[in-house]
């Protein structure tokens, strides 16, 4: 059963990402730690380790929170797991049919937020030409917002679920003079402001990011800095975002040599 997140974006707090790295001992290294290791410097335990590790890499899984899983501080998962597989490619599409005037900068500003989450989850993200297939990795964005009875929102983005491959991502053509939130003057990621400083609009790139994050897996935070509060005015990802990006794609191994 498809489930679909809607927002409204509205103005918060703004937060920087904090990233603090620490060395692992032998004992515990990473998947991805072992990928750089040579395995004659490797004790016995990590050449197995390091086994194992390709094996999973030539058929990686999707990320599913474990029976009894905490939900850490700072982001949030949605539908039991990642949508997509680590170091998948995933096709996407853009339907500009039934978009409001004064708009033709979201397809870049759209291209602009696949490349942001690529760096940050490891997927490569492919634009394609028309509607990609249910029987391929894929996010669709379009505007039918009809099919989605709620009129209150500015989008609407959400997965098939666990492992489906399969997400979507829905605009509101709404664009008037009162909230012009898909109107070029506000395209991009950059804080618009009024004379005084005072942030009136955030670009529209970081609600095109929060509804791909939700197709991909993630659910809404009730921390104001992260681009995943349901009515968020952050223009960087949040400590949180890092995290769970981290940990959803990431963090696991892929093309092990």
């Amino acid at each position: 059963m498809k489930k679909i997140i809607g927002i409204v974006i509205g103005i918060g707090l703004i937060a920087g990402p904090v990233v603090v790295a620490t060395p692992a001992s032998a004992a515990n290294m990473t998947c991805v730690q072992l990928k750089d290791s040579k395995v004659k410097e490797l004790s016995k335990k990590n050449k197995a380790k390091k086994k194992s590790c390709q094996q999973r890499a030539n058929n990686p899984r999707s990320w599913k929170a474990p029976k009894g899983f905490k939900q850490p501080k700072g982001w949030a998962v949605f539908n039991g797991g990642a949508t997509f597989k680590p170091c998948s490619t995933v096709k996407w599409h853009y339907d500009s049919e039934g978009s409001p005037e004064n708009n033709s900068l979201l397809i870049q500003t759209i291209r602009e937020s696949f490349d942001l989450i690529s760096e940050r989850t490891g997927l490569k993200f492919v634009e394609k030409k028309k509607k990609v297939k249910k029987s391929e990795n894929r996010i669709n964005l379009d505007w039918n917002w009809e099919r989605k009875g709620n009129t209150s929102a500015l989008a609407s983005g959400g997965g098939y679920g666990y492992n489906s491959g399969d997400g979507e991502v829905t605009f509101n053509p709404i664009n008037d003079n009162i909230f012009p939130q898909w109107n070029d003057g506000i395209a991009g990621f950059d804080a618009i402001r009024a004379s005084d400083g005072t942030v009136v609009f955030i670009g529209n790139g970081w609600t095109v990011v929060h509804e791909v994050l939700h197709a991909m897996g993630f659910g809404h935070v009730d921390d104001p800095s992260s681009i995943m509060y349901p009515s968020t005015g952050a223009v960087e990802f949040s400590e949180g975002d890092i995290a769970g990006m981290n940990k959803m794609y990431l963090s696991h191994p892929c093309n092990i040599k």
